[in-house]
């Protein structure tokens, strides 16, 4: 068995170690957290540590899967490789493209796997609908829509929900990205990617309370297809399949997801760039006005 860390036991880090423990082919030895969730951590009956650097001393894991906050993401994956750990991260990995750079280094350099958890790849259909994809022609146009039944985060919209859409569209084909514009209102953000060929990908999400969708609609010079992740049919949850691959990752059957969380990135922090452009931009109108 592989033994494994979890870092962070909030909403996420609960269902990663519920998957953990009824995984056949991990063992969680040792849980991170502090404050309020020390309590329902221990009451898994896994150790837990207050620091990330104890529970690798004591612990000596093969893995770490990291469900902290956002903004430890890339710290935290950079100190797992430093004690020659595979790591399993939440989206987005990281919230800016040198730290980025700089968790990519570290797996380098420790010759250890990196998997991102970018859910909806596992959710029901998709794979058929990736397979559509490929029957279409040439891709002109994908439109993922997405209302979420999620609370608002912190990070927001771009850094919680438009992750796992973007590595929806670049699994579509390697058509490059060469162009990424977005805007942004209070509780989402749209994102339009140009691709090498000309493909034209849009992305919307944002935080609809009380819808509950994500639609994907591609369009090809032969036809259109369209996925419905609530209307698929059920299967093994994602989460489960997730630990699935990253147990082939790092048993080396599979490649890991180096090259897709640069690529998602790039297009990430591209979007962010332009969006804050163009607030500075109504700004400025907004001054000489």
């Amino acid at each position: 068995m592989i033994r494994a860390i979890l870092v962070g036991y909030g909403a996420f880090g609960r269902v990663y170690a519920r998957r953990l423990i009824e995984h056949a082919d991990f063992e969680l030895v040792g849980i991170v957290d502090s404050g309020s969730n020390i309590e329902p951590a221990a009451a898994t009956g896994v150790r837990v540590y207050s620091r990330l650097s104890d529970a690798l001393r004591c612990e000596s894991p093969g893995v770490v899967i990291v469900a902290a906050s956002e903004e430890a993401h890339a710290e935290l994956a950079i100190e797992s490789f430093g004690a020659s750990c595979s790591v399993f991260l939440a989206k987005p990995g990281a919230l800016s493209m040198p730290s980025a750079l700089r968790v990519a280094d570290a797996a380098v350099t420790s010759s250890r796997a990196l998997m991102v958890d970018w859910t909806a790849l596992r959710m029901p259909g998709w794979d058929e609908a990736r397979k559509d994809a490929a029957t279409l022609g040439d891709i002109t146009c994908a439109k993922f829509t997405r209302a979420s039944w999620a609370i608002p985060r912190a990070c927001g919209a771009l850094w919680d929900l438009v992750p796992h859409d973007v590595a929806l569209a670049l699994s579509i084909d390697d058509d490059r990205v060469v162009d990424v514009s977005a805007d942004a209102w209070d509780r989402g953000v749209q994102l339009v990617l140009r691709h090498e060929s000309g493909r034209v990908s849009r992305i919307e999400a944002d935080y609809a309370a009380g819808v509950r969708a994500r639609r994907v609609d591609i369009a090809g010079t032969e036809r259109v297809v369209s996925w419905d992740a609530d209307d698929a049919a059920p299967g093994r949850d994602a989460v489960s399949l997730g630990f699935d691959r990253f147990c082939r990752i790092v048993r080396g059957v599979e490649r890991d997801d180096l090259g897709m969380f640069l690529c998602v990135m790039r297009v990430l922090c591209a979007a962010e760039s332009d969006i804050a452009a163009k607030a500075a931009a109504r700004r400025r109108v907004e001054l000489v006005a």
